[in-house]
């Protein structure tokens, strides 16, 4: 953020919305439709500049770093919903930072960060593919390529073989059709591109790849494509 405080913060907050949210103690309240944030406006952090470099997969500029790595304080936000129905709601909050002062987005679910000017590039209304990209990432071990996200939207991740043929599109088109077409996956469904491509069975797990990792473990699981 460029503002100093949680004072200036806090009042640059109310007088941007008209008062539609509030921020007293550590929460930010949606006045209207009675929502809550957990909040923390921290001080500058020496390493958000290598934080944002390293996790926007080379999205971010050289002047964009430079101008996170002059901030003021780190605006620190929870929101405990998940789901598609409350996107929305935690969007709309940071839009309002960034309006207020803020460099850029990180989300600590996945790691993936955003520019300032990026986030506002973005055109989630009608790019449905846009929402879980922004959202999701994939990360690579000697045996599995795997998503990590998508406990944002309260679904499991999924992870393939790292042997399988084009597994990052394979992996995003399967996020995709999840989240998107409300599919539900059971142990032993079934997942193909088409009747042309390979079948693929489905296992459900508990999140094998990032158990015990606070942020990246995702809660509901993880399916495993064989």
């Amino acid at each position: 953020m460029a503002t100093n405080s949680h004072e200036e913060f806090r009042d640059s907050l109310i007088k941007y919305t008209e008062g539609k949210y509030i921020f007293a103690g550590n929460v930010i309240l949606n006045v209207e439709e009675k929502i809550q944030y957990k909040c923390e406006v921290c001080a500058v952090d020496s390493q958000i500049k290598n934080a944002f470099g390293a996790s926007s997969q080379g999205r971010i500029s050289v002047d964009e770093l430079e101008q996170i790595d002059k901030h003021n304080s780190v605006v620190y936000i929870t929101y405990e919903n998940t789901g598609l129905e409350y996107l929305h709601h935690l969007h709309n909050i940071i839009n309002f930072c960034l309006n207020i002062g803020g460099l850029g987005v990180k989300f600590e679910n996945s790691g993936l960060s955003h520019s300032k000017n990026l986030w506002n590039s973005y055109n989630f209304h009608e790019d449905t593919l846009q929402i879980l990209n922004t959202h999701v990432m994939f990360i690579s071990d000697e045996e599995y390529i795997s998503s990590v996200g998508m406990h944002i939207f309260g679904l499991q991740d999924v992870s393939i073989s790292s042997l399988t043929d084009n597994p990052t599109y394979l992996l995003t088109e399967f996020n995709h059709y999840h989240l998107f077409e409300s599919a539900i996956f059971k142990d032993g469904s079934s997942f193909s591109l088409s009747v042309d491509e390979p079948k693929y069975s489905v296992s459900i797990k508990t999140d094998f790849i990032y158990k015990g990792e606070d942020c990246f473990e995702n809660p509901f699981g993880r399916i495993l494509l064989n």
